[in-house]
């Protein structure tokens, strides 16, 4: 296609050789003259023949000049003269010619655009993407949202000091309604009194009158919209909770934080937004509360509690340690001891007499919403057990011998919500189920978890990205897929434990750990549990306890050991340990020290977990080999042993394994110098 040609001819002019000078003079076509100017005609004429080349001014055919540069033809004419682009969306402009700005476009120029109404078009160096210094344009709207992120994120995190319009901020941000005694007093007597009036906040099915003196919170009262004696009973261990919540730590005013408070607010606002006029969850769970406490009381009276919470029922707690809800507590890791039990006789300690530990795993029972027709929706009962109940006095008791009832299900008129399942036509169960948060998680093999979520009735779960079971359990923050190649490798840990030498005083040793797994399997991260029935909840409570127990053994050896490590790399700020970067040995001499002791662990996950152990003697240069076996219940029975004194038998070795809180360091050392 051939191309465009001005229809008039450009002749070089000795103005073009001068371009340089002409490109320097500013140039504004947009500006009209000033009247005191003559006017553009005049000028033509009186220019006529000054001008290098003189373009002959036509009519409406021509193109017009002005100063000898070719202007914009007709804008009648720009759909058919020779000198206009083909391309119709697009203006056509006459090139000025011998200016030295050939190839600039008229945007550059500052020319008006007749498409836009003679608006000049003003680019900008930061419009065309380039900054002075000659890099990309900054995207400011990108800083913007990165700035405003930053923001968000900090919105929230902070809940503010505790006063009356702190609590009331706090009230409303969990969606309760707020209301500040006001009295009928006027705005000067309303202004003196602040601080010294009741602030309510009341839910659907609950309020909570909190009274100020000074600022400070002089007492709280919950009421909850009930008949339920029981309900109204754990009222007031709710109130304190909050009361608690809300006192400054050093009794001075507005110092202390409302972070506590909003938490335990926030768990009574979720339970409070499932309610409606024919169902209190509060209720729902309140009755089996109720008759779990009833349980635990009755097998309490066969056994000591600490060891009811941590091999039968468990222990149920209601607004217990700072915290509003129920709980069943089921298992805790005795306290290990440091220096003792390097001498421990265990023949003269008894497992009954162990103090509980920090560490207690527990199941946090909630409500959340669910469709009737596919889960079996809550009921509003405390006849899950008989009352009065007894049991067999046996210290055989197990979970199956429990008398546990079916209450009636809970019914509600079928139009009071249209997502659940009738019955009957006119009536129908509450899109509502119970369900149990794991805290902390347990790290369960797949099969047993499938195991464990198939008694609840939840189908198999799906496993998106499959992770050896001991990745899971050392290194939780991982996300590499599953690999035998790398996760088979050996895993190595130092760690320091306090013994004692012969003379009686304290010493300490360093442990150098060595991990192999024997078959890895596929683990799962097991948080939470749907249920029906608390009998289910009891029922998965001693293989819950068996893999706490296993995981917690082998967290001690080597999870603890790298929280060691990660301690010691942070004093020299160093990034922390990741699994990774614990699977190359440390660097140690080509000699062990003598106060550098190696145990080499081997743990298998399939069927029951076993782990074995092998150290060198104290006494010899005999290499020590123990294995036992972690049971249902968290029992650990040891199951072979060599290397070891005759007096030592496997009942012996297993009781001082439980005595010393499942520290392996604290047992080696006292079977290394047990005689």
């Amino acid at each position: 296609m051939a191309t465009p040609t001005p229809s008039h001819p450009s002749n070089p002019t000795s103005a073009s050789k001068r371009h340089g000078q002409h490109a320097a003079t500013p140039m504004n076509f947009s500006s009209p003259a000033p009247r005191s100017v003559p006017s553009p005609a005049a000028t033509r004429k009186e220019q006529a023949g000054k001008t290098p080349v003189n373009h002959p001014t036509t009519g409406s055919t021509g193109s017009k000049t002005l100063g000898s540069t070719p202007m914009v033809q007709n804008l009648s004419q720009s759909g058919n003269a020779t000198g206009i682009s083909p391309n119709t969306n697009l203006m056509g402009f006459g090139t000025p010619v011998g200016l030295g700005v050939e190839g600039l476009t008229p945007n550059q120029l500052n020319m008006p655009t007749p498409a836009m109404g003679g608006v000049p078009m003003n680019m900008s160096m930061s419009d065309l993407g380039i900054t002075a210094s000659g890099g990309q344009k900054r995207n400011e709207d990108e800083e913007r949202r990165a700035k405003m992120r930053k923001v968000l994120k900090k919105i929230g995190t902070r809940k503010g000091k505790v006063s009356e319009d702190g609590i009331a901020r706090i009230g409303r941000r969990v969606g309760f309604d707020n209301d500040i005694d006001q009295e009928t007093l006027s705005p000067d007597e309303l202004a003196r009194r602040a601080g010294n009036r009741t602030i309510s906040t009341a839910g659907q099915k609950l309020v909570i009158d909190i009274h100020m003196k000074d600022h400070v919170p002089q007492k709280v009262q919950i009421a909850f919209d009930t008949e339920n004696q029981h309900l109204e009973a754990q009222a007031d261990t709710a109130a304190k909770v909050l009361f608690n919540d809300l006192c400054p730590p050093d009794g001075v005013p507005l110092t202390g934080s409302l972070d506590k408070y909003a938490t335990n607010l926030s768990r009574l606002a979720k339970i409070d937004k499932l309610c409606h006029n024919q169902v209190n969850c509060f209720e729902a769970l309140s009755g089996v509360y109720v008759s779990l406490t009833r349980l635990f009381e009755q097998e309490a009276k066969l056994a000591d509690e600490l060891q009811v919470m941590r091999t039968k029922s468990g222990r149920p707690t209601m607004n217990a340690n700072s915290k509003l809800g129920l709980n069943l507590e089921y298992w805790q890791s005795a306290p290990a001891k440091s220096t003792d039990d390097s001498k421990m006789d265990v023949d003269e300690r008894d497992a009954n007499n162990e103090a509980g530990g920090d560490d207690v795993y527990k199941l946090r029972i909630a409500i959340e919403p669910s469709h009737a027709g596919l889960y079996p929706s809550i009921r509003l009962s405390d006849k899950w057990l008989p009352d009065p109940l007894k049991l067999p006095s046996t210290d055989s008791e197990t979970p199956s011998q429990i008398p546990w009832l079916d209450p009636e299900p809970t019914l509600i008129a079928a139009n009071s919500d249209g997502n659940a399942m009738a019955i009957d036509g006119n009536q129908k169960t509450p899109d509502l189920r119970f369900v149990a948060k794991v805290e902390p998680p347990i790290i369960l093999p797949y099969q047993i978890a499938c195991n464990v979520l198939s008694s609840v009735g939840v189908p198999q779960p799906q496993v998106f990205i499959p992770q050896a079971w001991h990745s899971i359990l050392l290194d939780p923050s991982s996300s590499l897929p599953f690999d035998a190649g790398r996760d088979n490798k050996t895993l190595h840990v130092e760690k320091r434990v306090l013994s004692m030498t012969s003379d009686g005083a304290e010493d300490e040793t360093t442990h150098h750990y060595t991990l192999d797994i024997i078959k890895s399997d596929i683990g799962f991260k097991l948080e939470e549990l749907p249920f029906s029935h608390p009998r289910q909840l009891v029922e998965i409570l001693p293989v819950l306890r068996q893999w706490a127990c296993f995981g917690s053994l082998i967290q001690d050896a080597m999870g603890k050991g790298m929280q060691d490590l990660k301690r010691e790399a942070a004093a020299e700020q160093q990034q922390p340990l990741t699994l990774a970067e614990i699977l190359t040995p440390p660097a140690t001499p080509a000699e062990s020290t003598p106060e550098t002791l190696p145990i080499s662990l081997t743990a298998a996950t399939p069927g029951v977990p076993t782990l074995s152990l092998n150290f060198p003697s104290a006494s010899s240069t005999a290499v020590v080999n123990v294995t036992f076996q972690v049971l249902p219940n968290a029992e650990l029975v040891v199951t072979g042993q060599q290397g070891l004194p005759d007096t030592l038998d496997n009942h012996k070795i297993s009781k001082a394994l439980r005595l010393a809180g499942g520290d392996l360091g604290v047992w080696v050392e006292w079977l290394r110098r047990s005689r």
